[in-house]
Parts: structure tokens; sequence; C-alpha cells
């Protein structure tokens, strides 16, 4: 019965797909339009309906129409309404999708499709533009035996407008707080998190939504909290639960070889005929990545520190625009900048009786000079219980019982590092993961960094006397652990100055430790983080899993 429901399922997937997306994939992807953000707000009512409103911001350039397919097999539809920056739109009966820009402008209508539903609304004019539209979702939560809930698609797969950058928040009508004590929450489809937040369910995308992606919400809370109109006394919401976790990363999927194989190749299959049909999804985010490369490739040799020392911004920058690969990279370079100041410093220790071998152990020697390296310091000295001393293992425990923490910690580093550029004019908006989102203040900021990691990488003309004199090397190391590439950038030196061969065997044995600190750090984080996510108590989100899901669909965006 699981492999059965699990073909089936897989080919209704991608029957889903083709047959909602085949007509509009090469249009939508080739047109130009791109919604950049979607802020969500749902309400829950006490009747288990919600009013959900959908904020979008983007630039529109072709096409007469945006709309949003959702399947209404369990839920219904209604008071469907549109908005932007100039006023309400009027709402019609009969919207046909062939009437032209004119006809559709100012106006949003609902059509039926065999699916259910696609709510329709007019470009109205192209630019920038921001939409706010709203729908009624009856039956949203429904009561099971155990408790109430849903298993929702907020964001489809496949939009036209992709890649786009999602925030849902969810929050009761009637003020009612939810957190770990009454709710329990997963999030599944795209790479983000979910939290509470101030009485509030938040999830939100750490990369943008790109092709297959989208996002769903779970939520299961518990039977005082309302009453919803729809009741499946029949069975247990653990039941729904359970279908989508299958193939999650929360830990509980069906782990059956065979089929999982037999699935992927029933995929294969199906996709193998139309692969020519819908390879122009991957068109825009293509024309995003030659359009980073290129100016990537036209970035000179930078051998100085960047953005001004700033190393949050750099951080930021080298993580928006795919130059390190990693979040956590930040503590490891940021261990190391304290060592080189003497903040931090690796000893060894005998054991008492002289017959074990000798350990390192990190010690905590002085508060370092700037914001992000004393908020970690601080971090390493609670771990450390105030002794100051600091053992490996005694790291990994403290990170795993206060992951959120550091969580917090990696994630406010980027957040500064964030504000720094917008306050330096970086954008020519607000935000963006493009070139053309760049001022030339911005490009020049980024450009540094692209530089560092090129000269670090790729350069052997390397000043001796400037980087052993002014201990640039040792900043070199820093940035290249920032980056992911402090082994390749290390091994470099070795070959470059061979008559350095002791400090640099030596500095390699502390970053080796260093690495080993940080990572078990990170490791422990993640594995406290999924453990926690896995029983619904919020954490990082769910790229596989979801399914059994309500409304959503595939596609929608433009046309």
């Amino acid at each position: 019965m699981k492999q059965f429901r699990k073909l089936t399922a897989a080919v209704f997937a991608v029957l889903v797909l083709l047959g909602v997306t085949l007509g509009s994939t090469i249009s939508a992807y080739a047109a130009s339009n791109h919604v950049t953000n979607i802020d969500i707000e749902v309400v829950i009512r006490k009747d288990g309906s919600a009013v959900i409103t959908q904020y979008w911001t983007g630039e529109f350039e072709k096409g007469t129409e945006n709309y949003l397919p959702i399947r209404t097999g369990d839920i219904g539809i209604s008071e469907f309404s549109v908005s932007d920056e100039n006023g309400p739109y009027t709402f019609v009966e009969d919207w046909d999708v062939d009437w032209s820009f004119k006809k559709k402008a100012g106006k949003c209508g609902i059509v039926s499709t065999d699916e259910g539903v696609e709510l329709c609304f007019g470009i109205t004019e192209y630019g920038h533009k921001e939409y706010t539209f709203s729908y009624v979702v009856t039956d949203f939560i429904k009561g099971y035996r155990d408790a109430n809930g849903t298993n929702f698609m907020f964001i489809n797969p496949e939009m036209s407008t992709f890649p786009t950058a999602v925030r849902i928040e969810i929050v009761m009508e009637d003020g009612t707080q939810l957190d770990d004590s009454n709710t329990d929450i997963w999030a599944f489809g795209f790479e983000g998190r979910i939290e509470f937040q101030d009485g509030r369910v938040v999830a939100y995308t750490e990369k943008d939504l790109e092709d297959d992606n989208s996002m769903i919400v779970m939520l299961e809370l518990d039977k005082e909290l309302l009453s919803p109109r729809k009741l499946i006394t029949s069975e247990a919401f653990a039941a729904v639960r359970e279908e989508a976790m299958e193939d999650s990363d929360y830990g509980h999927g069906d782990n059956d070889e065979g089929d999982e194989k037999a699935a992927i190749a029933l995929v294969a299959v199906i996709f193998g005929g139309a692969f020519a049909a819908v390879v122009g999804a991957a068109v825009y985010s293509a024309k995003v990545t030659k359009e980073n490369k290129a100016f990537a490739e036209s970035v000179g040799y930078y051998a100085d520190v960047p953005n001004g020392g700033d190393i949050e911004m750099t951080h930021y920058l080298a993580r928006q625009f795919g130059i390190s690969k990693e979040d956590s990279l930040i503590m490891g370079a940021l261990m190391l900048s304290m060592m080189n100041k003497n903040c931090l410093e690796l000893r060894e220790t005998a054991d008492t009786f002289g017959t074990a071998e000798p350990k390192l152990e990190l010690h905590l020697l002085a508060e370092p000079d700037t914001e992000p390296e004393r908020k970690l310091f601080y971090i390493l000295s609670a771990a450390a219980d105030g002794t100051g001393v600091l053992k490996e293992k005694a790291l990994e425990d403290y990170s795993y019982e206060h992951y959120e923490e550091i969580e917090k910690f990696i994630k406010d580093t980027k957040k500064n590092g964030e504000t720094a550029f917008r306050n330096k004019w970086g954008f020519v908006k607000t935000s963006g993961s493009r070139i053309k989102h760049l001022s030339e203040t911005g490009r020049s900021e980024l450009a540094q960094v692209i530089g560092l990691k090129k000269y670090l990488e790729e350069s052997a003309q390397m000043s001796e006397r400037d980087i052993w004199e002014a201990n640039l090397w040792q900043e070199y190391m820093v940035y290249a652990t920032l980056f992911g590439s402090a082994e390749d950038v290390i091994e470099q030196l070795k070959r470059l100055y061979p008559d350095r061969l002791p400090v640099l065997d030596t500095y390699h044995h502390r970053y080796v430790w260093c690495y080993g600190y940080y990572h078990g750090m990170h490791n422990s984080v993640d594995k406290a983080a999924q453990n926690a996510a896995a029983s619904g108590s919020g954490g990082s989100s769910s790229v596989g899993g979801g399914g059994g899901f309500s409304g959503g669909g595939a596609g929608g965006g433009s046309r």
C-alpha cells in the first residue's frame, strides 16, 4: 500500500505539473516579470476558516494578468479582492483569461479549472508594482480526533515570477497566542525556517524560491483553541502528519529504497518526453547566473581587507551572491581572527599520569575589540562555564543545548551586514540578489569581496614584503575561512614561500583545531535544530515532504 501511495503521488505530482504548466511555462519564463518579495498574512478564525492576504512587490514588463492556481478539493475560496498602490480593483464575475491588457486593467476575478480555481487580476500597468490581494479559505483548519490542524500550500512550485523571497505570518483572529505550548509547526518545500515569534507562527525563506520549490506549512493545534466547521472524526491528525513527513528532512519519512527507486524511475519516464517543453523553466535563473558570472569575471584582484574591515558586511555579500556556501563559516572566521589578536589561544594539556597523548584546549584570554567577535566570545565563555578554558566536547554540548542562541548569532551577523550595506546605499532600491539591484557603491563593495577571493585562490603574485611585514597573510586566512577555502590558500602559501614553512605549518595546525571547534559547534546546532523541528517546536524547514497538502497547485505568477 505504501508503495502504491508513493507511486501514485509521484504520478499525480508530475501530471499536475505537466497539465497545468505546459501551456504557460515557456511563455511565462520567457517573460521578464519578477516578484521579488511576497509577504503573506494569515488570520485564523474561530470556525477554522482563514483570511489570507498576499503582498507582492516586483517588476512587471510583459503579459496581461497575474494569477494564482488553488486546488479546492477539501477547501473553499471566497471574498477575493485586489488593490495596488493606486487603489482597489473591480471584481468581475465572468473573468476571461483571453481579455486584452486594457480590459483587465484595474479588475480581478476567479476562473474555475479542473483542479479548482485561479485567482486572477490585471497587471494594469508595467514597471514596479505593489499588489495586495486577499481571499478567504473555508475549512483551512479541520477538526480531527486528536487535534485540529492543517497542511496547506501557500506558494506553488514553478511560478513564472521566481526567484522570490517569501515570509508568512500566521495569527489567531481572537488574539490567542500561538506558541510551543499549544501548537506544533513544520514547513516543507523550501530552504528557510519556521518559528514562533511574539504569539504568531512565522515561516520565511533563507534562499529565494526557484523552480520546483514551494511553501507548505503544517500546523497542529490543541483542540480547545478553536471550533472548526469541518470535522473529520474518523481520522487522526497523526495520519496527516505521517504522510507529510514522508521523504522530508525531519527524519520520519519512509526509507524503502525500492519504493523510492520505483517512484524516481516513473517520474523520469514521464518527464523524459516532456523535457523539451519544460526546459524554459530555467531561463530566468540562468539569466541571473549569467549576469552575476559576467560581473565576477570583470572584477580584478583585490589584495586588501574588503569593505573597510566590516566582516559582517563581507559575510552578507559573500552569502547573498554565492561567494561562500555556508552561514556558519562566519564563526570559524571570527574565531581565527580572535586567535590572531591573542584573545583566544590553543594550549596543549597533558594527562595527569602522562600516559595519554596531549590534548588541546581553547583558552579565553581577553575580550576582543569588535562587536561580532565580542558576541561570539561571550558564547564561548558561557560554554566554558566561567573557567576560561574550553574543551571541544564542552562546546559541542553547549551548542546542542543552546542552539537557538547560536542560530540567532549567525542570523544577526548576516542581518547586521545587510544593514551596513544598505546604509552605504549599496542597493538601487531596498534589497536584491542581482547585479542590477546594486548601486555603483554596492558594485564596488561586492567587487572587493570577489576580488579578494580571486586573489587568494588564483594569484601567484602576492608581494612577500607586504603580506609578511604587515601580517596580511593572517588577515587573508580569516577571509579564506569565511569563503570556505582556507585549506587551499594555506597550501598555496606553502608553495609560494617554502622558507616560511615552520610558521605556516604552525598556523595550519592552529586552523585545523579551530576548524574542529567551530565545525563541531555547527554540527551540534544543526542536530539540535533538526530534532526540535521534527518534534514540531520550529526550526529549519524541510525541502522535501509535505505530501497530502490542501490548497496550492502548480504554476501561477504572470501570463
